[in-house]
């Protein structure tokens, strides 16, 4: 009777991997394939008037979708023996997830998109709380499900809309139709309401709470892809719905929107960094790590250029892969020592030192180590923006290599080499999950969790040695950010020619990037031999750094209520802001128009 679940169990995983691994390899051809166009049904276009619903594939959908393939193989690969009692809803729902992930990539419709978003959410709500029946598991599932249906909600609303005042959902029609339309109330609050809801989904401050608490809840495979690709995919949208819509010379708030997005990912930097610094449970580390991160993925995409658009793509491939290659680090130490918990990791590493080698190259790599992705990625969008916001972004990610950086190299160094002094635990901190993961703890690291690991990294080098690798993307990023070539695409017209070459990095930005590892260490070191320090050097963190960090960490409370009125008051501002510039823009036309007919 044994052998029939075991043997049931190895068919779902094998059946899962085979077919995890088919789609990475179609979605690698459609890089080379690309831009493909499908309609389904046959339902052509006709006079540039769509009447059906179609797949767009551009390089950069084409991208994303093998990335997200790509670590979903990896996550079945790794839970081959990391769940030994899943059942087959687990290989079910991840899939779900995965064809959510190819939908929004993919579609070329804004209802779709919500409807692939809701899927992709949906899923995602379920595999949160897989496994889990706790209280607090569930009540991190249910603050994940409440924002995340709210920011759907933001979003239908936004698409109605703009239905509203076009008459179409497509993103090439609607684009078409607004060029010719004068900027209006209609248009504004569309893009007001679809902004905010992928922002939620992109975990962005003050939309960012949810994150960690799904983090600390789901099981460590799947947060491999809530930071490796879905956080990220609500940029994707967002950069999406602005480049086929509203970037035409009649919107007048293109300016403001690029300060916007550049104060609110600064924001979202400072916050998730220092939120980062302040964690002793690793997964919670990680997450808020990803919300840094999301922060600069933000400014790149406040650039509104080609070369500021290629460094987010980038960005988003080299982050996913190290972000991935880190919690499946964590995930091997949840198997051997039933923690996630720095403090209680205390020198138990020392007993797989290989993990711990995994774990510090990772590690530097997300600093911005010259050798892998990141650095290239945080290069390109520092090219891309204007002189001030450019020292402004220097500083900004100097920070955030500082904090995030030296927080993952403290707890390499207190966990897989034992610095620091073993601090004794009298009380579990609150939102650090003890629950074991796997079914039974083993002394040797699985074979099916280190291959993962191995396929990633070599992915990372493949990926930073291959020099057309970065044309391409520059290539990708022209095409996105081109609304006449999208349009052309769709409408089986002659795309309009690219014209920028891709931009190779500096030595001033090797030394930055040195600069900020090094920190990072030093950081990480000081951290951990903070008690050996000088008086002086105590009072003033004990001064001016703990206070504000205390203030900062008791807003992440765990309140459902809290988080939803941040993003009412959130939206409300922006909405504010946005609401009063548009009637400044009004009142100039009027007396403009007045003065014209005086005269």
């Amino acid at each position: 009777m044994g052998i029939g679940p075991f043997f049931k169990r190895r068919v779902l995983d094998s059946i899962a991997i085979i077919t995890s691994l088919l789609v990475t390899l179609i979605c690698l051809l459609l890089v080379f394939k690309a831009p493909l166009v499908y309609w389904f049904g046959n339902h052509i276009p006709i006079q540039k008037t769509v009447v059906g619903i179609g797949f767009v594939i551009d390089l950069s959908a084409a991208l994303l979708a093998t990335l997200a393939s790509l670590l979903t193989l990896c996550v079945f690969i790794y839970c081959w023996h990391y769940f030994e009692a899943a059942g087959n809803l687990f290989h079910a729902l991840v899939l779900i997830f995965l064809g959510g992930m190819l939908g929004f990539c993919f579609t070329s419709d804004l209802f779709n998109l919500f409807v692939f978003f809701e899927l992709m959410s949906i899923s995602a709500y379920a595999l949160t709380g897989y496994k889990n029946e706790s209280r607090s598991s569930l009540q991190g599932s249910l603050n994940f499900v409440v924002t995340n249906s709210l920011g759907g909600i933001l979003i239908l609303l936004g698409i109605g809309f703009t239905y509203s005042q076009t008459g179409a959902l497509n993103f090439a029609q609607v684009g078409n139709l607004y060029i010719h339309q004068s900027m209006n109330g209609s248009m504004v609050a569309s893009f007001i309401l679809i902004t905010s809801g992928f922002l939620i989904k992109a975990a962005i401050v003050p939309f960012h709470f949810w994150l960690a608490d799904a983090h600390t809840v789901a099981p460590t495979p799947i947060s491999v892809l809530f930071s490796g690709i879905m956080a990220q995919l609500g940029l994707y949208g967002l950069a999406r719905i602005y480049w086929t819509m509203f970037a035409k010379p009649s919107f007048p708030l293109e300016h403001q929107f690029l300060i916007l997005f550049f104060t609110i990912g600064a924001l979202t930097i400072l916050v998730g960094s220092m939120m980062c610094f302040m964690e002793r449970s690793l997964k919670r580390m990680l997450a808020f790590s990803t919300i840094s991160n999301s922060g600069v993925m933000l400014i790149g995409l406040s650039s509104l250029t080609p070369i500021g658009l290629q460094g987010l793509i980038y960005y988003i491939f080299a982050h996913g892969l190290l972000k991935a290659i880190l919690f499946m680090c964590v995930g091997i130490l949840l198997h051997h020592f039933g923690s996630v918990d720095e403090l209680e990791l205390w020198r138990k590493g020392k007993a797989i030192p290989l993990i711990g080698v995994l774990f510090f190259i990772a590690t530097i790599g997300l600093c911005g180590f010259p050798v892998w992705g990141v650095f290239t990625a945080k290069n390109l969008i520092e090219l891309s923006l204007p002189s001030f916001e450019k020292e402004m972004f220097i500083f900004l990610i100097l920070f955030e290599t500082l904090l995030t950086g030296g927080a993952l190299i403290r707890a390499s160094g207190r966990i897989f080499i034992g610095f620091g002094k073993h601090q004794t635990i009298h009380t579990p901190v609150k939102n650090i999950t003890q629950q074991q993961e796997t079914e039974h703890t083993k002394k040797a690291t699985p074979i099916t969790m280190l291959i993962p690991i191995t396929i990633l990294m070599v992915t990372l080098l493949v990926l930073n040695t291959f020099t057309q690798f970065n044309v391409l993307l520059n290539e990708a990023a022209q095409e996105f950010q081109n609304q006449r070539w999208y349009s052309s695409v769709v409408f089986n017209q002659p795309p309009p020619p690219l014209y920028d070459k891709p931009l190779m990095h500096t030595s001033s930005n090797y030394l930055i990037e040195l600069i900020g590892v090094f920190g990072a260490v030093l950081v990480g070191l000081l951290a951990l031999f903070g008690h050996r320090c000088s008086q002086w050097l105590k009072n003033i963190v004990t001064i001016l750094i703990i206070p504000p960090s205390m203030k900062l960490k008791s807003l992440q409370s765990g309140l459902i209520n809290d988080y939803v009125s941040w993003i009412i008051l959130s939206i409300t501002l922006i909405s504010f802001l946005c609401s009063c510039h548009y009637e400044a823009i009004l009142i100039n036309h009027y007396f403009y128009h007045s003065l014209h007919l005086n005269h």
